[in-house]
């Protein structure tokens, strides 16, 4: 005998989760502006130049706060153009808390450009993220 289940929760946890993953982040290319985050913009892309070809990959560095922010994606694109040794990008997609969004909070994330077998650390990349109540 068949046992019927009631499946629509679960239709409903799976529309949820496409969305989440179908919704476009704010990409954020310029890093020497200041990166302002709020509630309209609370999941985001950070796009970091990147050349694994030559063994370097960027890592992100232990220390941030998991209270306010998590990373959720982290991705590699290749580049547009089809020359040998040519630079893509790395994508690094975080959200935002919602405790974070509730007072002003600036935000740390450090990241390190290197070799994974080199242990001598490679080019920092340190981004200020400032978050808006507005």
């Amino acid at each position: 005998m068949l046992r019927r289940t009631n499946f629509w929760p679960l239709v409903i946890l799976f529309l949820v989760s496409c969305n989440a993953v179908l919704a476009k982040p704010f990409i954020i290319t310029d890093l020497n502006k200041p990166i302002v985050i709020n509630q309209n913009h609370a999941t985001f892309t950070v796009q970091l130049a990147a050349n694994p070809s030559t063994g370097f990959n960027w890592f992100l560095q232990a220390g941030y706060p998991i209270e306010l922010i998590q990373p959720i994606h982290h991705a590699y694109k290749s580049p547009t153009q089809k020359l040998n040794g040519a630079s893509g990008v790395e994508e690094w997609t975080f959200k935002v808390s919602d405790l974070a969004l509730k007072v002003p909070t600036q935000i740390h994330i450090k990241f390190n450009y290197q070799r994974q077998w080199e242990k001598q650390a490679g080019k920092i990349l340190i981004l200020d993220f400032i978050t808006s109540t507005d």
